[in-house]
């Protein structure tokens, strides 16, 4: 593997830095984005692949991380559960029949009735769990942002330590240089 950062550039204020990955491939240069056409045209040798990784790149591919996503889909269930919680209940309608007869018992017949029932406790209490099911899209909402906030923070972490890392490889790379080249002189003379 090899690494290599292209010096930051500086645009209106703002700091450009992108991380230059070079990956033997096995065959699958297609899943990282390249294909062998791409690869002979920016001078690559067949069987590496090149990831030019910029930190705006990540932070529009977070939200693809599982648990951001995962937290995405808790908010929606949230903002569903307010909506199930301020639907109004369906009345219900009853039908009997029944054969009956007079306390004489000189007559009988088959009665019939008919029931509407609205169920009226529901007006008291939608108010109240309507509130409770709309704090608890807000928690959700709040747990979220959280959890996205964290997960690019550990992104922001491990991209640094990368970028430190290949300037470390850099100047490392570069003294190793130096010091074959003084090694080379010392022995001359």
């Amino acid at each position: 593997m090899k690494c290599g950062v292209l010096p930051p550039a500086w645009l209106s204020g703002a700091v450009a830095l992108m991380l230059t990955i070079t990956l033997p491939t096995t065959g699958h240069a297609e899943s990282l984005g390249g294909s062998s056409g791409d690869e002979q045209a920016m001078g690559q040798v067949e069987g590496e692949a090149e990831i030019r990784l910029t930190w705006p790149d990540i932070v529009r591919r977070v939200d693809r991380h599982p648990r951001v996503a995962a937290g995405t889909q808790t908010v929606e269930a949230a903002r569903a559960a307010v909506d199930v919680e301020g639907a109004i209940p369906n009345p219900g309608l009853e039908a009997s029949t029944a054969y009956g007869q007079a306390r004489d018992g000189s007559a009988s017949a088959v009665e019939w009735g008919l029931g509407l029932s609205i169920p009226l406790g529901w007006i008291a209490q939608r108010g109240a769990r309507m509130d409770r099911a709309r704090a608890e899209a807000r928690a959700a909402e709040q747990e979220s942002n959280a959890l996205r906030r964290d997960v690019l923070i550990q992104l922001r972490t491990l991209f640094w330590d990368l970028v430190h890392a290949q300037e470390n490889i850099a100047v490392l790379t570069e003294l190793d240089e130096q010091t074959r080249a003084l090694a080379q002189k010392v022995q001359r003379r």
